[in-house]
């Protein structure tokens, strides 16, 4: 069991998803590690345990 698998056993499905297009995803290669990448590619940015563990497009983020 890998640790993504772990964490669903433990906290269920997302509660809520969004999808992450080719080029979201590709403004970010090389910054950040490809096994983030690749779980973006399958699950988009999503909340676990009602909104209590968030994936975050980062770019809604940079300004701050």
């Amino acid at each position: 069991m890998n640790f993504f698998e772990a964490f669903i056993d433990e906290f269920g499905d997302a509660t809520t998803s969004r999808y992450a297009s080719v080029e979201e995803i590709e403004k970010w290669k090389g910054k950040l590690p490809e096994l983030l990448l690749n779980y973006w590619r399958n699950e988009g940015w999503s909340s676990y345990y009602n909104g209590l563990f968030t994936i975050v497009n980062p770019e809604d983020y940079e300004i701050l």
